[in-house]
């Protein structure tokens, strides 16, 4: 079984650039991230004369106002959505370039365009960030706005995966197991699926005992082992 689906938009905006603000445009910036995040329609007041300027974290909170409303429905603004996280993505910040591929995926405020969704999340998992990775690799797997590739897919969903992103080590235990993309590897399936199991994954757990019978108890331990050394290493980072 295969498990595919769509990270939702990250609410955390955060800088890529940024330039030399004033003591006041500090304190406004502050002003509206502290707006932001009572979500009190003040912010579109602190907010836009900084993203006007080209502040990244204003462009990127500004977005999330007008995608969300705030302050009411009239304020709801998709496609002024689309236009200060798109300034915010050619910037630079990852981001911006995720929750834009977001609307181009889905058609929010702009039209939909599977192509544009996947250069804006090919940029932003190509800068690090695990849910953009995740989205790229499913869209290898479905061929949307990219050629069909499983290898492809695999190498997106493995990145994904080691940064904890547990739809990503669902599918890599996957294709560990049926060779999707990758050489068949049963211990590594086992270790996903046990790093899934231990975190409640009922789905992990059924995949885990179909496995049982095809490995040898030296193979579990060695699973067994990989999988702690992998989550030793993910809770050094966070």
């Amino acid at each position: 079984m295969f498990r595919i689906f769509v990270i939702a938009i990250i609410l955390v905006p955060i800088a890529a650039f940024a330039y030399e603000k004033t003591i006041e445009e500090k304190a406004a910036l502050e002003s509206c991230k502290i707006m932001f995040e009572k979500l009190d329609a003040k912010g579109f007041d602190f907010c836009t004369p900084l993203a006007e300027k080209g502040d990244v974290e204003a462009q990127n909170i500004l977005g999330h106002l007008f995608y969300m409303g705030v302050g009411g429905p009239a304020n709801k603004d998709y496609k002024k959505t689309v236009i200060w996280w798109k300034r915010a993505a050619v910037q630079g910040d990852a981001e911006a370039k995720y929750n834009l591929a977001i609307l181009y995926e889905k058609g929010i405020g702009v039209e939909m365009d599977y192509n544009r969704a996947y250069k804006w999340y090919l940029s932003s998992a190509k800068d690090g960030n695990a849910n953009a990775q995740f989205n790229v690799a499913n869209m290898y797997a479905k061929g949307a706005g990219v050629a069909v590739s499983l290898t492809a897919a695999y190498k997106w969903y493995k990145s994904a995966a080691e940064q904890g992103v547990k739809e990503a080590q669902y599918n890599v235990a996957n294709r560990y197991a049926k060779g999707r993309g990758v050489s068949v590897d049963l211990v590594e399936a086992y270790k996903w699926y046990m790093i899934l199991e231990e975190d409640g994954d009922v789905d992990a757990a059924s995949s885990r005992l179909l496995l049982d019978k095809e490995l040898s108890g030296f193979e579990k331990i060695d699973a067994k082992k990989r999988a702690d050394k992998w989550k030793r290493k993910y809770a050094a980072k966070r």
